[in-house]
């Protein structure tokens, strides 16, 4: 962030520069969430996911099932049935856990890979809008406040949905 506002000190108030030349451009990085791009990794998650989701809630919902069954039954249970049950619960709470993890870990991996494959479109677009508009300056996070003449956000989802196509 320093070196942002160094960068943008610099720009603005060195002799070579003059301020009314510069063409500066701002995007709101989370209004890019509406691109296509993103609604197709998301429908990519939904479609390779959905199934083992399904198989983690049945499971759950089985899991509290026998709970609220072994809780029901437990004063007509001997001492080492009881426990048994417990214990076989504990472990079944346990198997499940772990496969929740595991699911939880492998989205985020296919998320984070798809994710950087945007990332790389959006900065291509990015790269192609400011040489072509001849743009000095475009930022993202961190803005305070920028005039909304500076918001190029609609235009780069413009670009990002041709791109889609």
């Amino acid at each position: 962030m320093k070196k942002f506002i160094l960068l943008v000190s610099v720009l603005l108030f060195s002799g070579s520069a003059n301020a009314a030349d510069l063409k500066i451009g701002v995007v709101n990085m989370n209004r890019l969430n509406e691109a296509p791009q993103v609604e197709a990794i998301n429908k990519l998650l939904q479609d390779r996911f959905s199934q083992p989701r399904d198989e983690l809630r049945k499971i759950h919902d089985e899991l509290q099932d026998e709970e609220k069954e072994i809780k029901r039954n437990e004063l007509l249970m001997t001492e080492s049935k009881l426990k048994k049950s417990k214990e076989g619960l504990i472990a079944k709470i346990k198997d499940f856990r772990e496969r929740e993890a595991k699911l939880a870990s492998e989205i985020q991996a296919v998320q984070n890979q798809e994710l950087a494959v945007f990332r790389d479109v959006v900065r291509n677009v990015l790269t192609e809008m400011a040489k072509t508009e001849k743009y000095d300056l475009i930022v993202s996070d961190g803005i305070m406040y920028a005039n909304p003449k500076l918001d190029i956000t609609d235009k780069i989802l413009e670009r990002l949905k041709q791109e889609a196509k």
